[in-house]
């Protein structure tokens, strides 16, 4: 009986290191690149510890993540934003995570059109919760929705360039890094016996 107690206080110590350590690396990857605008590893790296380690690691690390951010840039609608896109690119890869590809080559096409497709989705959600919500400190959040789809294109239009820079990014980074950084992670993953 004391094993096993030891065992399970022992697994949950593993599990909340293995969080923590994704959520540095969410961090840290974001820190490491932000000096280029919308040149990013978090999508990369959230669809990783999806893929191989599942939902149960992901999300936890996916919003203590956007909560981090939260206390690092203040509140205001991208935080609407950030909790609605990165737990759907947990969500997304997580379920392609347990599809069983017979080539690998087919895997990465699938995995790369996935990324690039939520990255495109990120850039018209990001535009349609800007033109919905306006949000001061003073006021907070209030809904407009005067000449919705007007602002929309503009705001869209505006931010094009850095939408198309960052399915680019997350499109030569999954056809090159994934695989490989795949099999560190469940080599990784295999040694900790999780």
């Amino acid at each position: 009986m004391e094993g096993a107690r030891h065992n399970k206080i022992a697994n949950s110590a593993l599990y909340v290191a293995v969080v923590a350590m994704f959520t540095a690396m969410l961090s840290g990857g974001k820190f490491a690149l932000m000096a280029i605008p919308n040149v990013e590893v978090v999508t990369l790296l959230i669809a990783l510890f999806a893929a191989v380690w599942g939902l149960a690691y992901a999300l936890p690390a996916t919003v203590i993540f956007v909560i981090i951010e939260t206390f690092l840039w203040g509140f205001n609608t991208w935080v609407i934003e950030y909790f609605i896109h990165w737990p759907c690119v947990a969500l997304l890869f997580g379920l392609l995570g347990k599809v069983p590809f017979k080539r690998n080559s087919l895997k990465v096409f699938v995995l790369t059109v996935s990324a690039v497709f939520i990255t495109f989705l990120f850039g018209v959600q990001t535009s349609i919760v800007d033109t919905l919500l306006g949000y001061s400190s003073s006021k907070g959040f209030w809904l407009v929705t005067e000449e919705f789809w007007y602002r929309f294109t503009v705001l869209y239009a505006r931010g094009l360039v850095f939408f198309v820079i960052h399915m680019c990014c997350n499109c030569i980074l999954f056809s090159c890094a994934f695989l490989p950084l795949e099999k560190v992670f469940r080599s990784i993953k295999r040694k900790l016996t999780i």
